[in-house]
């Protein structure tokens, strides 16, 4: 929002290299939107392809301005691999599928294995040791604080762990809910309900025979 709103405190007239500039920032956000998408279709591809164009336009417009003043090499990896990344979608799909970014931060969880637990010779096989052995430690804490703490079943949840209920027959039930029309021929609706799903998933009907409750 603020390089949209600096728009109107840098005007072109005033400043014509910072407005040269904004425009360049304002076009690679709009760049990093079209590249950041999960889902691409053909126009979003176009637009992005279109959009890189214009942002090339407009920096070499500032590289050239700014050229006498500031001396900077603009011959870096970073600005050369936005050359791709539309190519790329098409090859490969949306950038999620191959972005470095979402393993930056599990590199925390290898630190410690790899200073503490490897002779940093052949790593894999070991890191991939500790964390085995770190999981089934969980799962074994996990265990015994379910064993030693079980659920309390004094809670105000909807739905409580307790013993059973006492058998109801389907006539109580449905008079118990006989203001609800989904109680309505409760027991024939089971019925039609029970002798579709049992086939369906390879469950055996009693005796081969149709349910009849």
């Amino acid at each position: 929002m603020i390089i949209y709103a600096t728009h109107d405190i840098l005007p072109k007239q005033d400043c014509p290299l910072s407005y040269l500039l904004l425009r360049c920032v304002h076009l690679y956000l709009e760049l990093d939107m079209y590249a950041s998408l999960e889902v691409h279709t053909a126009e979003t591809i176009s637009s992005g392809h279109h959009t890189h164009c214009m942002f090339l336009a407009i920096l070499h417009q500032y590289i050239n301005k700014t050229a006498d003043e500031n001396g900077k090499n603009w011959n870096f990896p970073k600005l050369h691999m936005d050359l791709h990344i539309f190519n790329d979608v098409e090859a490969k799909g949306a950038m999620r599928n191959y972005n470095t970014k979402p393993n930056e931060k599990m590199h925390s969880l290898l630190k410690d294995p790899y200073l503490l637990r490897t002779n940093f010779h052949d790593v894999a096989e070991q890191v991939c040791c500790y964390n085995d052995h770190d999981l089934l430690e969980s799962e074994e804490d996990f265990i015994t604080h379910v064993v030693e703490h079980p659920i309390s079943t004094n809670s105000s949840f909807h739905v409580k762990l307790g013993s059973k209920q006492p058998s109801e027959t389907f006539d109580v039930i449905e008079k118990l809910h006989q203001d609800d029309q989904v109680f309505h021929n409760f027991h024939i609706n089971l019925n039609e309900f029970l002798n579709i799903l049992l086939p369906s998933s390879d469950i055996p009907l009693p005796e081969g025979k149709c349910i009849h409750l």
